[in-house]
């Protein structure tokens, strides 16, 4: 029940090309260079920093933030970003892929970070940088 239920949700795009739409960041990468993202979509546990935040239903029920999925190793042989909770990147086109007990993203190539950063005592109130 795709509709219903986030792991049949990514189950039924397994194999296929996607997009990602306004990925964000939810913790480090790890020393494979993977990371935790969410798209422009809704997100149970979602907390301040941009990160998510284990939550738990009426019953009592861990939920498991099946919105989340690992941005892998990119098809093209580049390298993911270093990157930090709450960071935004550019939208991720890529191949949904299940492995180890998760769900990926291969993106075709590796996403930009694009930053929004708030300057103080400046005529400019939100600039956009990407590296």
């Amino acid at each position: 029940m795709p509709d219903k239920f986030g792991l049949d949700f990514w189950e039924s795009l397994e194999g296929q090309l996607v997009i990602v739409r306004s990925p964000t960041v939810t913790d480090f990468e790890n020393s494979f260079g993977e990371f935790f993202v969410y798209g422009n979509w809704s997100v149970t546990g979602k907390n301040s920093r941009g990160g998510i935040t284990m939550v738990f239903d009426p019953d009592g029920v861990p939920d498991g933030n099946p919105e989340t999925l690992i941005v892998g190793a990119p098809l093209d042989g580049t390298s993911n970003p270093h990157v930090a909770v709450g960071e935004v990147l550019e939208d991720i086109t890529g191949v949904i892929l299940y492995q180890f007990g998760f769900f990926y993203i291969l993106p075709t190539t590796a996403p930009l970070v694009i930053l929004v950063t708030q300057l103080h005592g400046s005529a400019y109130d939100n600039n956009i940088f990407a590296y």
